[in-house]
């Protein structure tokens, strides 16, 4: 994924950190992805990318 966002001009994603809950709400994305809901997954990539 990373690659793909360096490639779009786009920094690399850091998709969740150690403090908070972000762990938590990185799993529970990739859990409803999992299931075929990809919307959580989305949401969460679109708050974190950044253009150069």
């Amino acid at each position: 994924m990373n690659l793909i966002a360096l490639k779009l001009g786009y920094q690399p994603l850091e998709l969740y950190k150690r403090q908070g809950n972000a762990r938590e709400t990185y799993i529970g994305a990739m859990r409803e992805a999992d299931k075929g809901n990809f919307e959580p997954l989305k949401e969460l990539i679109q708050s974190e990318i950044i253009r150069f």
